[in-house]
């Protein structure tokens, strides 16, 4: 009669599994954490950090962590790194890594596709940024950065937020805007940077210049007959 092996593992009667010299849970416990031992030795063991020295991360499989473990599945040895080629990019000066020969980063790549030089710094909340994003026309300049629901354009200058057509009033006629006064759109044109159409107005004025706008807006609009009205079509 052919005698049953039991676990080789102290205390344990269960049968083996197959050729291994463990029964079924022991030999999970080898897959899994490298060590037969009891379960509580497993949770030390995935608790404890990976056994490569130098490496901190959190215990994966068989005492390394889940990057050394796939290096030992993949080429046998758990420290084993193939070797990549390392290139730096072509401006000179700049130790950015790319992945070829001969190539810029993406910064000076950016700077040569855009501005047609790789080594153009844009200037950071500046005035000469601000007209970066000034499109002149034929009567209005026309701001084509942020603008808001209401129509009025936006920079950040000098640590603050400010509306454009008072920046672009100050920057170009040289004269602060005094303070507790507004900024009048004279083209009626809220995006509008040029100077000529600006005028510094109180607050009580712009108010009134604004209503006035919207009831000249409204009379126009009811001097139109009724779309269904047939002398709309006359003529």
């Amino acid at each position: 009669m052919q005698s049953i092996e039991t676990c080789s593992v102290a205390g344990c009667e269960r049968p083996t599994r197959g050729n291994y010299a463990w029964c079924s849970a022991h030999y999970q416990r080898v897959k899994r954490t490298g060590n037969p031992g009891p379960a509580a030795v497993r949770t030390l063991i995935r608790q404890a950090a990976c056994s490569v020295d130098g490496c901190r991360d959190r215990h994966y499989s068989k005492g390394y962590c889940q990057k050394h473990h796939a290096r030992l599945k993949r080429y046998g040895n758990p420290t084993y790194a193939p070797g990549r080629p390392v290139f730096c990019c072509s401006i000179e000066g700049c130790r950015n890594t790319v992945k070829s020969q001969g190539r810029m980063c993406p910064r000076h790549r950016y700077a040569y596709e855009t501005y047609g030089d790789a080594m153009y710094k844009r200037p950071r909340n500046s005035v000469a940024r601000f007209w970066e994003q000034v499109e002149p026309g034929g009567f209005c300049w026309y701001w084509t950065g942020s603008i808001t629901d209401e129509g009025y354009g936006y920079y950040w200058l000098e640590g603050a937020t400010r509306p454009v057509h008072q920046v672009a009033f100050e920057a170009l006629l040289g004269v602060p805007v005094p303070k507790g006064m507004h900024v009048d759109h004279l083209c009626l044109t809220r995006n509008c940077v040029n100077p000529d159409h600006l005028e510094v107005v109180t607050p009580a004025e712009n108010s009134r210049r604004a209503n006035r706008h919207k009831i000249a807006r409204a009379a126009e609009r009811n001097a139109l007959p009724c779309r269904n009205d047939p002398r709309r079509n006359r003529g």
